[in-house]
Formats: structure tokens, C-alpha cells, sequence
């Protein structure tokens, strides 16, 4: 959902140098013209299929065993209660920000899973011909979570692009 946090943010404002986006779809919801949504989820659908958790396993491999040990630590913290947060997930669902992506002046890098069990990542080829602001970087072998199970080759990507969205200053 953080993507979608930072496709809002361009919706108003455009005083950011670049935007990163990671393995998330701008539109969730599938349909005849986006086959690239969530799983299979439709607007007729989705309500039903996000009431309750998904047991697709997010990863290819697993999670970075360093990752896990924080990771853990947090979810002990800071327990998730998906009950509290449906109302977030459906608002989440039935966003489209294909709009604001292919409007931008803001240069806009997609980071997509190739094995990702959520989204498609050719959802990021029709963006990137739409929008010559629009990058996409591919990571194969490797699961939706990309930060948690490849986190050295993440952070090169990360540390590119940060450098690469400097330099334009």
C-alpha cells in the first residue's frame, strides 16, 4: 500500500525530485482493459476476497534471515489487526492511479517482482510506454516482498536511484 501513499502524494503535489514504487499495481482491481490488479480480483469481487487473509506465500524463497529476526521484533511491537485496517484496504482496492503516473512530471521508478504471487509486472510496460518519466527495474527470482528478500540487491536498486534522482538537481 505505500505506493499508493506516494501516488496520492503527486496527485496534489509535485515538490518531490522522484518517487519509487515497489511491486504494487496502480489499480488493484482487474478488469477487461487492466489485467494487472491484485490476483483476480474484480470490482464485482473484491469485498468478498479481501475479508479475509491471503494464503499465498509472498516470497519465492523466503525472507533474508536478518530481515526476519527485526521483523519479528516489530510484529511483537506492533501487532497487526486486520480488522482495524479494512476499511483502509477496501478505500486501497478500489484506488486508480494510472492517471496521476501517466500525468507526472516527476520521474516514477517501478520496482517489480518477475515471480511476484500478487501482480503482474507487465502492469509496469504499459506505464513505461505511456510515460518516458516511467522506469521500470525487473528483479527476478524473487517474491512481492523484494525489500525483505533480496535486501543487497534492493538496496543497490534503492542507492541508484537515489543518486540518479540527485544528480538531475
Amino acid at each position: 500500500m505505500g505506493a499508493s501513499v506516494c501516488y496520492d502524494y503527486l496527485s496534489h503535489y509535485q515538490n518531490v525530485d522522484a518517487v519509487m514504487a515497489i511491486d504494487q499495481s496502480p489499480k488493484m482491481l482487474n478488469d477487461v482493459d487492466w489485467p494487472y490488479g491484485f490476483e483476480s480480483i474484480t470490482n464485482a469481487d473484491f469485498s468478498e476476497k479481501l475479508n479475509y487473509p491471503d494464503e499465498v506465500h509472498e516470497t519465492l524463497h523466503g525472507l533474508d534471515r536478518r530481515i526476519t529476526l527485526a521483523l519479528n521484533r516489530v510484529r511483537s511491537q506492533y501487532p497487526f489487526d486486520r480488522n482495524q485496517n479494512m476499511t483502509l484496504l477496501f478505500d486501497h482496492a478500489q484506488k486508480d492511479w494510472r492517471r496521476i503516473l501517466l500525468k507526472s512530471s516527476i520521474p516514477v521508478t517501478l520496482v517489480t517482482a518477475r515471480q511476484s504471487p500478487y501482480f503482474d509486472y507487465h502492469f509496469a510496460d504499459s506505464l513505461v510506454d505511456q510515460n518516458s518519466l516511467i522506469k521500470q527495474v525487473v528483479v527476478d527470482n524473487c517474491g512481492h516482498d523484494i525489500t525483505a528478500e533480496v535486501p543487497e540487491l534492493f538496496n543497490q536498486t534503492l542507492r541508484h536511484f537515489i543518486f540518479s534522482s540527485t544528480k538531475k538537481r
